[in-house]
């Protein structure tokens, strides 16, 4: 995100975001606090796309202070989504399996990381629209997921009802 001072033309739009991203964290942490601890896939793509939505519509306006914002709120979502899935993969793995689990998600994380990286320094970022258009991809991806998941429950269930 080193890039949004480019596109941006302010110095300290970087500093910002990462200011706004950091409140947001925080507020998603606390709000999740209160809400339910079991959620399916399809309810935790819901959270991302709601964080996709944010950057989406920010890159539509276009306003600098928007899409500053924009980004703290997405963090809001992306730390509810955080917070809920190491709960769900702590809940549902078992505590002899559980150092590993962790070990595989982290190692994906890292893994994956620069490869984001490296995306970014292929495509020619100069405006908000770059922004937009990723964000659109993770909601489409999103959508895939729970059609895809839809699909999984429809079928377990038919196969459930013969039994």
């Amino acid at each position: 995100m080193p890039y949004l001072n480019n596109f941006l033309h302010n110095s300290m739009a970087y500093g910002a975001v990462l200011i706004c991203q950091a409140i947001g964290s925080i507020l998603g942490a606390y709000i999740n606090k209160y809400l339910k601890a079991d959620y399916s896939i399809k309810q935790y793509c819901n959270f991302l796309i709601i964080a996709a939505t944010f950057l989406v519509l920010s890159s539509i306006i276009g306003v600098p202070i928007i899409m500053i914002i924009s980004f703290g709120a997405s963090s809001i979502f992306l730390m509810i989504f955080d917070v809920q899935v190491i709960s769900k993969i702590q809940s549902e793995v078992t505590e002899e399996v559980l150092g590993r689990v962790f070990s595989i998600v982290s190692l994906l994380a890292l893994l994956l990381r620069p490869i984001g990286s490296f995306s970014f320094l292929l495509i020619n970022i100069n405006s908000s629209a770059v922004f937009g258009i990723i964000s659109l991809f993770q909601i489409i991806a999103c959508v895939i997921v729970k059609i895809i998941w839809q699909f999984y429950e429809n079928k377990k269930y038919k196969i459930n009802q013969r039994m």
